[in-house]
């Protein structure tokens, strides 16, 4: 069968102007290479021929192929190949283009360059961006990075950083003997004591967290993440946040429960409705008292408004006072205490609006906005109604607020944002 190292043509080259050229000599020896690089033809699986020979040795000089070098473009050189396009950040197809082929060509003059030291950290993040956090080439890799060194700002694409939080939530097997009242609460704030780069606790705070059973002495710098917490009234959650350009986004956090050993997902329907219910607070914790009780300093308050997106309430006070209206799913000892104490469910709401979250009319209005068209109960025996906005000013006792609040029908739009 004769050599076939190039499946396609293209009519004219991808590049205008002035032709990409490739530097390292294993892969400008190729004509076929050349001709790659220039955006004439592109290499996948099923070519052969002495063109993939050069790519396979230069995917073997980066560290991303192993085996035999035969010459036949098969899953081994096409798995290195979707290695090489998602440390770069390109869509991984699995075949060679111009601007696969010119990225092994920067790799390989960079490996050319590096001193021994360099070279071998680069062969590090490689793994660190190409393997599964459970496989024993990433904890080697992880044991041999300098425990001085955070590597989270090292690790450049989305992809590589949610590898290493599964690294440090799953498979991290630091001891816990956490003792506290709230076992929830009590692992997300040893993961956050353990892991997280914003942890500054003081020395009395970490003693209490210790008579909690929490241990909170932190791990080397290189696995220290931007790890908050994610706090509902009874659940507790870890927040690491993804993209800090925006941590005033849902979207830019990814949540782990650390009490099932798994990142929150559309799909899970327990904490979807207690988020749908009660909304979410990402806060990082400023310190423990001697009476366990943990002190929070809010970063964002996420609360799901009448159409069912999740988005962010303007001021702490407000995302509490839109929990108020739940309180008729809380504990019924709860329930009593606080409702019970008001007089009823109306007098409650008015005195958490008036007393207690002191609420001007331009917080009423936004807290409005949220909960119109999300259903609540008065009574943990009352069946849910929507919340419209004549029931709303009705509760507050402010029906001049009325002309504030159009009608807005709810969309299944959870999370959607």
């Amino acid at each position: 069968m004769p050599d076939t190292p190039m499946i396609a043509r293209a009519n004219k080259p991808r590049f205008q102007g002035l032709m990409p050229r490739l530097q390292t000599s294993l892969l400008r020896a190729s004509i076929e290479l050349v001709e790659v690089a220039r955006g004439f033809a592109i290499l996948a699986r099923g070519s052969r021929g002495d063109a993939v020979e050069a790519l396979q040795r230069g995917l073997q000089g980066v560290g991303l192929l192993e085996g035999a070098i035969d010459g036949i473009y098969g899953q081994a050189t096409t798995a290195a190949v979707r290695k090489l396009q998602r440390v770069h950040g390109l869509a991984e197809l699995g075949t060679v283009d111009a601007i696969t082929l010119l990225a092994l060509d920067r790799g390989l003059v960079l490996a050319d360059t590096e001193e021994p030291a360099e070279r071998r950290r680069g062969s590090l993040l490689l793994i660190l961006h190409t393997a599964a956090c459970h496989s024993l080439a990433y904890r080697d890799a992880i044991a041999s990075w300098p425990d001085e060194a955070p590597l989270w700002d090292e690790l450049t694409t989305q992809a590589a950083r949610e590898e290493l939080i599964r690294y440090v939530a799953q498979v991290d097997d630091t001891p816990r003997g956490v003792g506290t009242p709230s076992l929830p609460a009590g692992l997300a704030v040893e993961l956050f004591a353990r892991y997280s780069s914003r942890a500054a606790l003081d020395p009395g705070s970490r003693a209490n967290l210790r008579r909690l059973g929490v241990d909170p002495s932190p791990v080397a710098a290189k696995l220290r993440l931007p790890l908050l917490l994610a706090m509902g009234p009874d659940h507790a959650l870890c927040a690491f946040l993804v993209d800090a350009s925006a941590p005033e986004e849902f979207a830019s956090y990814r949540l782990f429960d650390p009490q099932t050993d798994a990142f929150f997902t559309r799909e899970d329907a327990t904490r979807r409705r207690q988020i749908e219910r009660f909304g979410l607070s990402v806060a990082e914790l400023a310190g423990c008292d001697d009476r366990g009780r943990f002190d929070l300093q809010p970063i964002a308050d996420f609360i799901v408004d009448g159409r069912g997106v999740l988005r962010t309430a303007s001021s702490p006070a407000i995302a509490r006072f839109i929990r108020d209206f739940s309180i008729a799913e809380s504990s019924s000892a709860n329930y009593d205490f606080y409702v019970g104490g008001a007089g009823g469910f109306v007098s409650f709401i008015r005195r958490q609006a008036r007393e207690i979250w002191r609420l001007s009319d331009d917080a009423l209005i936004e807290v409005g906005r949220l909960v119109i068209g999300r259903e609540f109960r008065s009574h943990p025996q009352r069946r849910f109604k929507p919340m419209s906005a004549d029931r709303y000013v009705a509760l507050l006792g402010r029906l001049d607020l009325r002309r504030c609040f159009p009608a807005t029908p709810r969309e299944d739009q959870l999370f959607n944002l």
